[in-house]
């Protein structure tokens, strides 16, 4: 998908990569992080580590922009091992 001179595409990493009813769906060409050289399941463990460390700080994970929630909100509830 072109907008101007930039040309759209999705990128799936990690679990995402196994599901090809999302790809059939995507309004846009979906490209597997692999065909880039990346590895899906080393992006997937870094952006649960960002997002770890995000609520961990009270800082948050969503916005309205980007998910519709009213206020931008963190999430999740932190457990202990042990």
């Amino acid at each position: 998908m072109l907008i101007g001179k930039i040309s759209l595409a999705l990128l799936l990493a990690g679990a995402l990569v196994s599901l090809p009813a999302l790809a059939q769906q995507a309004p846009c060409p979906v490209r597997r992080a692999e065909d880039f050289g990346w590895e899906s399941q080393a992006i997937e463990a870094q952006a649960f580590a960002f997002l770890g460390v995000r609520s961990v700080k009270g800082l948050p994970l969503t916005f309205p922009t980007t998910t519709g929630v009213a206020e931008p909100m963190s999430g999740g509830a932190l457990a202990w091992a042990g």
